[in-house]
């Protein structure tokens, strides 16, 4: 399985006390999505504030993502677990409700050496038959999986794309050069995606394709017609957007940002907090110039 194109990274619904998962929400979401363009998508992970939800709500979120979607496109369930154990029993789950693949974000707290990463993500390969995403995230996991390792793992696992958040966009290029012919290399960075197509990069899972789904579906279409110079002038618009959506800890500000569109997807959990009035400002003056709310 290859993944390719504009995935967008689902925020959780959930209600004002934050107990219950709004379904009805994440269905409209979900079907908003996909009426705009998107080539895929990822429920829970960090945009979808894994850590903050019961399992409960985490297992109801992928049902009903996986039902709405019915197959249209490819759903991927992201895994955001210190260790091994959670990890695979996530992974089974994850399975077992109908997603297509697994996003796994590398170990984190435990500080795992680059063999301890190969070995992590082979135990899980070899436990569960269901395609992995693997996820480096360096500024959020302590660690960073090189591009050598990723083409191991890729080489002994069920591996179907690496999403990449590394800062060093000498190693995305690497990564590129060493994995591009194994697996799909996808961005996980908004800011710089357009960028990173531009030398390989298949696509991004990307937080701000949630509320953007049609634009960033027309600049990756621009993308693929070799009009880097259009694709690149399209992006480059919504850099202001960018900052405010990711002025505090993501998914906090997109939340909002999806509330005042209508989308009612409730409050951020703990430990983020509400959007600061500031910011909040800002973000609304950057949704006026989208969609002259």
């Amino acid at each position: 399985m290859r993944l390719q194109g504009i995935i967008p990274a689902l925020v959780t619904p959930i209600s004002n006390d934050g107990t219950k998962l709004n379904k009805e929400a994440l269905k409209n979401l979900t079907g908003y999505i996909l009426e705009n363009g998107a080539d895929g998508v990822c429920v829970l992970g960090g945009t979808g504030e894994y850590c903050a939800l019961s399992d409960e709500i985490k297992a109801s979120a992928i049902e009903t993502v996986v039902e709405k979607i019915n197959g249209k496109i490819p759903v991927i369930a992201g895994i955001v677990e210190a260790g091994l154990g959670n990890t695979l029993a996530w992974v089974k789950q994850s399975k077992t409700l109908g997603a297509d693949a697994a996003m796994v974000v590398t170990p984190f707290y435990g500080s795992a050496s680059q063999r301890g990463m190969i070995d992590y993500y082979c135990r899980i390969s070899d436990n569960v038959d269901i395609p992995l995403v693997l996820y480096n995230v360096p500024y959020r996991t302590g660690s960073n999986m090189t591009p050598k390792t990723v083409v191991e793992i890729a080489t002994k696992a069920n591996i179907a794309a690496v999403k990449e958040c590394s800062p060093d966009m000498g190693q995305v290029q690497n990564l590129v050069k060493l994995a591009g012919d194994k697996i799909s290399v996808l961005s996980g960075e908004d800011r710089s995606v357009v960028l990173q197509m531009t030398f390989g990069v298949k696509g991004g899972i990307l937080a701000s394709a949630v509320l953007l789904p049609s634009i960033w579906a027309d600049i990756y279409k621009t993308v693929q017609s070799g009009d880097l110079k259009s694709a690149i002038e399209k992006h480059q618009k919504l850099l202001p957007f960018f900052n405010a959506v990711f002025a505090e800890s993501n998914p906090g500000p997109l939340k909002a940002a999806l509330n005042l569109k209508g989308f009612n997807v409730g409050p951020t959990l703990p430990p983020l907090t509400k959007i600061r009035d500031d910011n909040l400002q800002k973000l609304k003056e950057e949704l006026n110039d989208l969609f002259c709310l």
